[in-house]
């Protein structure tokens, strides 16, 4: 028996293997739903809590879809909408606020995530398909003893203001008087108006007798 007789023997025991992976490899007929998301990043500032979401069916049949965040992060959001049906073409704008109590940190990385079921006589069908609108957070309030950073318009107000013409001379400076002379002084002119109030009275008192 030559070389070439004995291939066939050894290709059989691999044809399963390579239907097994062949099989794996093959993608799963995709559900008619659709998604579309825009804007695909989200972001909150400290004066604005509130964003936009809209969703959209860019499927071919009527379908039903949800928003919600992970577990974690639920108490973070308020989603409204949360569940609505969607014909093809049609959009949902979806209002997400973000809690006043949060207060944001780098680590954090919440997802809000858009799920779509397809319609049909028997109910909902179909897992879903899960998008991910990634965010970018920024403190709501400021930590215990800390001073929050003035906003624009009060770095704005803050900055020297130079005025134009000539810079005015120390002789047209105006001179402070400090605030201890001005009180003595007032103290001295109410002491001499007492003492003249005091001597007419006398003068008056020597006259009538």
């Amino acid at each position: 028996m030559n070389g070439l007789g004995m291939y066939p023997k050894r290709i059989f025991p691999i044809i399963p293997f390579l239907l097994l992976l062949l099989t794996a490899l093959t993608p799963a007929p995709a559900s008619a739903a659709g998604i579309g998301v825009a804007p695909g990043r989200i972001e909150f500032a400290g004066n604005s809590p509130e964003a936009t979401l809209y969703v959209i069916n860019t499927g071919q049949t009527l379908a039903t879809y949800q928003v919600y965040t992970e577990d974690e992060f639920a108490g973070w959001f308020q989603i409204s909408p949360a569940r609505f049906p969607l014909a093809p073409n049609e959009n949902m704008a979806v209002r997400i606020t973000l809690s006043p109590s949060v207060i944001a940190a780098s680590e954090h990385a919440p997802e809000i995530l858009v799920v779509a079921f397809e319609n049909s006589a028997q109910g909902e069908i179909g897992a879903g398909v899960k998008v991910p609108v990634h965010m970018a957070l920024s403190p709501l309030t400021s930590e215990p003893g800390t001073v929050p950073e003035p906003s624009a318009v009060a770095v704005a107000l803050l900055e020297p203001v130079t005025a134009e013409g000539p810079a005015p001379t120390p002789e047209e400076s105006p001179t402070r008087i400090p605030l201890w002379i001005g009180s003595a002084v007032i103290m001295v002119a109410l002491l001499g108006t007492l003492v003249v109030i005091v001597r007419r009275r006398k003068n008056g008192g020597a006259s009538s007798s």
